[in-house]
């Protein structure tokens, strides 16, 4: 524990002289040499889409996609190109983004014409609000508004103001019902198959739109039930234990529903699209007014969008839809993306329906099942990247592991993917040249592959060896000679001492030369997240692998609440210094020294959250000099099945800790709600709030000099504050 503190309140030597930043500048090319638009975006798999103003155009015409996947937050900035709406991915637009998870939407709660995120609550079984505060200029700015969105249940016997619930696994329908401005809900009761309407009264109330009105209004909306082991849906039912004059307008239930709710008809009255867990298609429910004058679902097709245009959606599984206007009309057009984030479609994992119709008279026409991923590096789930020169050209290329395109129940495609670099050495670029190069797929090679290159007999060219899911390592031999395109055959599994080499569950190994005997040696990381070293004990042209440690450098990449480490290791030399790079379960990169004469000792963590990189879960990188700057870049994937790109710059100011740092003063410490900072000028402040194990938890701008923390869990953090300089650190303590 104390070491944590020591690396997180002091800037490491490594940090002091280069830095990275998200990026986009590498072009990537179509196998046809059309630039890739949106390649470096790390993939997408259960995509939840809204559209807002990211870039202060004054048009809601950018796409904020909250992949479910990793609770990962990416922005998209719209603009018209040749009459067509082409969206580019921005890392930069998501810097000031709060953490997310399970579901996130945009809508304008406040009326102050910018989108708000409701999200799942850290309070758990409640909606988070977080109030767009974005200036004119800048990324986008959000600060946390409500952390337990509360409504009055007005039942006659008991009144009870109350959180609204929601699920971590559905989608709520947040829209404005009645027309009068504010932001009305839909949401399944709790443990029920029926459709709870809270009402915002906050206009009629108070004459401005707001969060502290909620009234539940119909426990029963709609009339309808869905059953308790299906998607079947049940019309006229009619609630048992319902509010008291239920506005027009029980059982153990399969957890697991999106809503969608819109005018589909012109009637002025929102009809409702369901989709359910463990289910391909989206149920179309059409509101009208029932026999008692209350709206009701008359009729339901579970075909949808078949009758407004169509086909029929049939995306394995669990889908969610989401209407918003991609295109650029001015018309709301149909998306739908998945909402389970472990075993659904991945790779093409979001349908588009372009609305040609009107937007409350819609006539859908398919485009395409891979909105926006059809213009990224994807190869479904878990990527893992490498660099090795294939055609011995002298620049590196690239080759990208993965888990694989999803393909029903619990079966995957793994495969690897070959892009070469058809750049300079010091203006890359990448052209994709072979997907399930090698034909991997065919060789019975498990999940989750995760390549690794190296000369391990000395005759000139480069081997590889590939990882999968089983804990295995697969050699392939390269036969080709110096200097010549790759050619490699597979040579079965690696072995040591006799016996094929396991180390559990998904290897991920890594040919680095670790003792500095001018042998590769084989480091391997594992799904318990320690690291396993076989020294190559053989000669320089016949190696033998021998295990020398199974806690190599007593790393672990376990972290609080995790309970599997996902350990991928990169070793490389920077300023003749050896580091470790590690991936981890977190989607974090941790950072180690002190390895360079300490093969048997223990590494220094010197941070959990390297660069700032974040990939969701199942982080793997590679980092190497790329355009010959001098810094090292860095190229990371993760669970989304892309990749990202960091590029290296510097150097960064190495000078100590400014002396002013002893005058700040946090209190009160503890603090509960508020925590305040004296000492500060009236620069701009910045702050981030990590945990005491490292994770980014919080990030946003001082509010003077105050920062609202009452969405954090009780303990101990370290508060992180700047306004562009070198930034401050500090040990404070949540009540």
């Amino acid at each position: 524990m104390v070491r944590f503190l020591i690396v997180l309140l002091f800037p490491t030597s490594l940090f002091g002289q280069f830095q990275v930043t998200p990026s986009t500048t590498i072009p990537v090319n179509h196998g046809n040499g059309q630039e890739m638009l949106r390649a470096w975006t790390g993939g997408i798999n259960a995509a939840q889409i809204s559209t807002f103003d990211a870039d202060n155009d004054g048009i809601n015409d950018d796409v904020f996609v909250f992949d479910k996947a990793g609770n990962r937050s990416l922005v998209f900035i719209g603009n018209q190109e040749g009459g067509e709406m082409v969206h580019l991915y921005d890392p930069h637009s998501t810097v000031n983004f709060p953490v997310l998870t399970d579901w996130a939407l945009l809508r304008d709660y406040n009326c102050d014409g910018k989108k708000d995120i409701f999200t799942y609550s850290s309070a758990g079984g409640s909606f988070a609000i977080y109030q767009n505060m974005t200036a004119n200029t800048g990324p986008p700015q959000f600060e946390l508004a409500n952390n337990s969105l509360q409504t009055l249940y007005p039942f006659t016997s008991n009144p009870v103001v109350t959180n609204i619930y929601i699920s971590s696994q559905d989608i709520p329908a947040i829209f404005d019902f009645d027309e009068d401005g504010d932001m009305d809900i839909l949401v399944f009761t709790l443990g029920g198959t029926t459709l709870e309407y809270h009402e915002n009264q906050s206009v009629e109330n108070t004459g401005e739109c707001g969060l502290d009105n909620f009234v539940l209004r119909n426990r029963c909306y709609g009339q309808f039930e869905e059953g308790l082991e299906s998607n079947n849906v049940t019309l006229g039912t009619i609630c048992s234990f319902n509010v008291p004059n239920p506005k027009t307008g029980d059982g153990n239930r399969h957890i697991g529903s999106t809503l969608l709710a819109f005018d589909a008809t012109a009637d002025g009255l929102p009809d409702i699209i369901l989709g359910d867990v463990t289910y391909s298609n989206l149920t179309f429910l059409e509101n009208g007014v029932g026999t008692n004058g209350r709206d009701s679902i008359v009729s339901s097709s579970v075909v949808f969008p078949a009758g407004f245009g169509g086909p029929a959606l049939s995306l394995d599984n669990f889908p969610a839809a989401y209407y918003e206007d991609v295109s650029g009309d001015g018309v709301r057009d149909l998306l739908v993306g998945v909402n389970n984030p472990f075993l659904s479609a991945n790779e093409r994992s979001v349908w588009f329906y372009e609305n040609t119709g009107l937007d409350n008279a819609p006539v859908f026409a398919f485009r395409q099942t891979d909105f926006l991923q059809d213009e990224m590096i994807d190869l479904g789930e878990v990527s893992a990247p490498a660099l090795f020169d294939y055609n011995g050209d002298g620049l590196m290329d690239l080759v990208i592991g993965s888990r694989g395109e999803f393909l029903g129940g619990s079966e995957f495609l793994p495969r690897l993917d070959l892009y070469l670099n058809t750049g300079s050495i010091t203006e890359p670029a990448f052209q994709s040249e072979a997907t399930d190069w090698l034909n991997l797929s065919s060789l019975g090679i498990g999940q989750y592959m995760h390549p690794t290159f190296g000369d391990i007999d000395n005759d000139g060219d480069t081997d590889m060896m590939v990882g999968d899911a089983s804990g295995q390592v697969h050699f392939l031999e390269n036969t080709a000679g110096p200097g010549n395109m790759a050619n490699f055959q597979y040579s079965g599994l690696a072995v040591a001492n006799g016996n094929p080499i396991s180390v559990g569950q998904n290897s991920t190994p890594q040919l680095y030369d670790l003792d500095g005997d001018g042998k590769f040696d084989l480091i391997i990381g594992e799904r318990n997240g320690n690291l396993n070293y076989y020294r190559n004990t053989g000669s320089i042209t016949s190696p033998s692998f021998t295990l020398f440690s199974d806690t190599l450098g007593g790393v672990s990449t376990v972290e609080p609440f995790l309970f599997i480490g996902s350990s991928a290791p990169h070793f490389f030399r920077y300023e003749e210094t050896t580091y470790l790079l590690l991936g981890a379960e977190s989607g974090s990169l941790h950072l180690y020294s002190n390895i360079d004469g300490n093969v048997e000792g223990d590494y220094t963590l010197e941070t959990l959250t390297a660069f700032n990189v974040n990939m969701g879960s199942k982080s793997r990188a590679v980092i190497y000099n790329l355009n010959g700057d001098g810094y090292p870049d860095v190229i990371a994937g993760g669970i989304g099945g892309g990749l990202q790109l960091f590029m290296g710059s510097g150097p960064v100011n190495t000078d100590p800790l400014p002396v002013k740092k002893s005058a700040f003063k946090l209190y009160p410490n503890p603090a509960d709600e508020i925590l305040n900072v004296d000492g500060l000028s009236a620069d701009s402040w910045h702050f981030r709030i990590y945990s005491i194990s490292g994770q980014l938890v919080k990030v946003g701008s001082l509010n003077g000099n105050q920062m609202n923390v009452s969405d954090l869990s009780s303990g101990a953090y370290i508060l992180e504050i700047s306004n562009g300089e070198i930034p401050e650190r500090m040990l404070w303590m949540k009540r």
